[in-house]
């Protein structure tokens, strides 16, 4: 399966321009299925539900590879202060 990942992350790069330009895409990926749990797929973040207009401007498909739209919400970027802090134990 890891080939396969290199292979759909691959796809995904050359689309990603034009992914994070669809209308309410925050973020593109690469992981499993909500559908198929044993198939790769594209997977294309977004803040809301899509109104059938605005879904008809998804792909698919890609190349082959099969894209999802899920309804993540805005992405938010923790502040450096909530990563811990690695510490040496020597």
């Amino acid at each position: 399966m890891g080939c396969r990942v290199k292979e759909i992350t691959e796809v995904k790069e050359r689309h990603e321009k034009f992914l994070l330009s669809l209308p309410q895409v925050v973020g593109v990926g690469v992981g499993l299925s909500q559908v198929r749990r044993d198939t790769v797929v594209i997977l294309i973040y977004v803040k809301r539900a899509l109104k059938r207009k605005e879904r008809k401007a998804f792909p698919n498909t890609l190349e082959g590879v099969p894209v999802e739209v899920i309804v993540s919400g805005p992405f938010r970027a923790l502040p450096e202060t909530s990563v811990p802090e690695k510490t040496d134990k020597r």
